[in-house]
């Protein structure tokens, strides 16, 4: 009897638990479906099922308006159901006039690649309007939309292909001669008629057998060959050197000529010439105008901004000249100072008008809308600075403090290098005593040859140890040192401020 109780009791548990596993999956199963009813209209809108607008805009420059934008990104837990909800913009507005630049800067998760993610669609904000030219996102077609958009983001996406296929995505069925044109606009042509299979050569997984500066040109390329009418620009240039940025910013200097873009920048020396500058904090746009404009007021927020990022704008605009300074920093600042006018020459010709609000661009255009190749200066940002300086002299006492660690090695190191230096002398020595011998006796002769080829060839096995175990530990002694030279080197570096990697000085030169 006990037995049936027993049995009956474990098939009722076994069987409520059944149904509480069941009664989760249910739960889950409705939440991914709700969640799959809101974004019902974008799928339909994907496949053209809603009688969204095809081509009903056909400006050739467009407006973007951001109207009280609301919205908010959930943390979901396994079951994919959301516990908690982190508020990213609270009443955001903003527009961007047709062909302009307007530029958003801020602190980290201040909201600015959002921005890009709504006019790109990758989400929809919870309330508010995303317009363009006046109509709403949400009323137009998506694959329309983003035909006519063109990103630019901080880490390119490259396919494992060539060369050409990476820049071709940007525009169905482009000829040789579009894409050929599309890599001189970009900068892109030296470093690619440098390749052994130009063109055709492989890129690797993501990229990876081209640098930082190279991959973002590809990039910029494409986006060039597809003639987007708005340009979205996510921190294009924040992951680049000082070197590699001013390429890619001379590049992207030329393309938002007289075309919509709105650019995120971490660097403040990227946006300078932008048309407008929004400074975003919270989710809000606390203070916009151009760069003029908002550097007039020392206590605003793009001024503190500035001032964080250590002043490397202010050091840019100026370069007087101190009397006092010492000769060798004169020459120092003369050769930066060449370099810049040398391979800002697409910026002197962006100049603001009057007001300080538009920019006017004299480049030519080719028959897509881009400057023309003849307007495109070629990588002179790649040649080094030949500098007239005397490098500092290092004291003999630092290194040997450096290298204290191997003092061990450093001394048996030495007396092997004593063995070595008394080897010579030694066998000079022993020469001269051994040619005596054959001024004695015959029988003296055979007992003395004897000892002396001995001698000799002890020497020999002397010298044979003695060398090499004297460039054994020197070599041991000295690769400590240079791994620690290094290695404190690059501590100090990535320890520095911002302000030093823009320092033209300190960037890497190939």
């Amino acid at each position: 009897m006990r037995e049936d109780t027993e049995g009956a009791s474990t098939s009722n548990n076994i069987a409520n638990g059944q149904k509480t596993t069941n009664g989760e999956d249910q739960k889950v199963a409705f939440h991914k479906l709700f969640t799959f009813a809101d974004r019902l209209d974008v799928v339909l809108m994907i496949v053209g099922t809603l009688s969204a607008i095809a081509n009903g805009l056909s400006h050739p420059l467009m407006t973007l308006i951001f109207g009280q934008l609301i919205n908010s990104f959930g943390a979901s837990d396994r079951s994919n159901i959301v516990k908690e909800v982190s508020k990213i913009f609270s009443g955001f507005s903003l527009q961007v006039p047709s062909g302009t630049t307007t530029a958003l800067v801020g602190q980290s998760g201040s909201g600015k690649s959002t921005v890009v993610s709504l006019v790109e669609r990758f989400y929809d904000p919870d309330s508010g309007e995303v317009l363009i030219d006046g109509v709403d996102l949400k009323k137009l077609e998506l694959s329309w939309i983003r035909e006519k958009i063109g990103l630019v983001s901080q880490e390119p996406i490259l396919f494992a292909t060539s060369i050409k296929e990476n820049i071709a995505y940007g525009k169905e069925n482009a000829t040789d001669q579009e894409i050929r044109t599309a890599i001189q606009l970009a900068n892109a042509a030296k470093f690619i008629d440098k390749m052994p299979e130009r063109l055709d050569t492989m890129v690797g997984e993501h990229g990876t057998q081209l640098s930082g500066g190279q991959k973002q040109r590809i990039a910029i390329a494409r986006a060039i060959l597809k003639n987007p009418k708005i340009l979205l620009l996510d921190e294009a240039t924040s992951a680049l050197d000082a070197e590699s940025e001013r390429i890619v910013q001379d590049t992207l200097e030329k393309i938002m000529c007289n075309r919509t873009t709105l650019a995120v920048a971490h660097r403040l020396t990227t946006i300078r010439n932008a048309d407008m500058i929004a400074v975003v904090h919270l989710g809000k746009i606390v203070e916009k105008g151009s760069h003029e404009e908002l550097t007039k007021d020392p206590e605003g927020a793009y001024s503190q901004l500035i001032r964080l990022q250590g002043g490397a704008m202010d050091s840019e605009e100026s370069q007087d000249i101190d009397p006092d300074m010492p000769r060798s920093s004169l020459d120092r600042d003369k050769s930066i100072s060449n370099f810049r006018s040398q391979n800002n020459s697409v910026q002197r010709s962006i100049s603001r008008g009057s007001s300080g609000s538009r920019r006017s661009c004299t480049l030519n255009t080719t028959g897509f809308g881009m400057p023309s190749p003849t307007s495109v200066h070629d990588d002179e940002f790649e040649q080094n600075i030949e500098r007239n300086v005397k490098p500092e002299e290092v004291s003999f006492k630092r290194l040997a403090y450096l290298n204290k660690p191997e003092l061990p090695v450093l001394f048996l190191g030495t007396v092997a290098a004593v063995i070595h230096g008394v080897i010579f002398p030694v066998f000079g020595l022993l020469l001269s005593k051994a040619i005596n011998m054959f001024y004695e006796p015959p029988k003296e002769i055979q007992k003395d040859s004897k000892f002396w080829a001995v001698l000799y060839l002890g020497l020999r096995f002397v010298t044979f140890a003695a060398l090499p175990l004297q460039y054994y530990l020197f070599g041991i002694a000295g690769g400590k040192l240079i791994e620690r030279i290094r290695s404190k080197t690059f501590e100090k570096e990535v320890h520095q401020e911002i302000s030093w990697f823009d320092d033209p000085k300190n960037s890497i030169k190939r």
